[in-house]
């Protein structure tokens, strides 16, 4: 009897273990803001509250004459993607990446080149995600009209898909998009500066369509990404369970078939 307790007690933790490993991705907090002030070269977002570790994804947009770009973003952000908007262009989208350096994160500051009048950011925090190498895959699109359309994107399973319109004019609403769980948006000067984002959860993998949205003007600049998060868990490298992985099931497959053999012989011993 000590022994199909062991046997039954190994294989429930190898199971519980397996599970942990592959935990979801989980959206956390986020915070934004919009700011119409002459001659501004940063803007003051927000911040976050969350466990340590924890992915923060920051966006800004503001401005452009053509040749405005964002330069940085404090404290301690990376650049992950500076780009315009279609056109001229007119209006910048700056996207920077971190893992949170503490659980209650101080406010995040984006830095541009040219004084422009009206800028907006958000941050967002999510848990789960690979910290090694968390964003999947990752698109961009720009263009001018009253369509901003963010791109497909491929995605491992227990994904987490995050798309980010920024542009030059106030968007309409787009609560409603399809699987939305959360959403962020700000304004800057009327329609001089919008910028929206949300996410959803993608667990089974594969590919992620493209998403669009719809602005007041016909003439609207806007650039629109896509960004899929790799879930804690799974190898960068291929999206199949890993040799060791692979050994937990296999024993507990096992362990779990001898046990049922072990009382199967001692009820027709007895």
């Amino acid at each position: 009897m000590k022994t199909i307790r062991f046997i039954l007690a190994v294989t429930f933790l190898l199971t519980f273990q397996y599970g942990v490993a592959n935990a979801a991705i989980s959206f956390v907090d986020s915070d934004g803001t919009g700011a119409v002030v002459p001659s501004i070269t940063q803007l003051g977002v927000g911040a976050t509250t969350g466990e340590e570790g924890e992915f923060e994804l920051l966006s800004c947009a503001t401005q452009s004459d053509g040749s405005n770009f964002f330069t940085n973003a404090e404290p301690n952000w990376d650049n992950f993607d500076i780009g315009g908007c279609g056109g001229a262009p007119n209006c910048i989208m700056g996207i920077f990446t971190k893992l949170a350096p503490e659980p209650n994160n101080i406010q995040s500051t984006c830095f541009w080149n040219d004084p422009t009048n009206a800028a907006t950011g958000i941050v967002m925090r999510y848990s789960g995600v690979n910290s090694n190498l968390p964003v999947a895959d990752f698109e961009c699109n720009t263009g001018i009209g009253n369509v901003a359309t963010a791109p497909e994107v491929n995605a491992p399973e227990g994904s987490f898909i995050i798309r980010i319109y920024g542009a030059n004019g106030n968007f309409l609403d787009a609560a409603n998009l399809p699987g939305s769980k959360e959403f962020g948006r700000s304004f800057g000067g009327g329609s001089q500066s919008s910028l929206f984002v949300y996410g959803e959860p993608f667990p089974d993998g594969g590919v992620a369509d493209e998403v669009s949205i719809s602005y007041q003007l016909v003439d609207t600049a806007w650039r629109a990404c896509a960004a899929s998060l790799r879930m804690d868990g799974v190898s960068p490298i291929r999206p199949i369970p890993t040799l060791s992985e692979w050994g937990f099931l296999a024993f507990a497959v096992l362990a779990g078939a001898f046990g049922l053999w072990f009382i199967r012989r001692r009820s027709v011993t007895a």
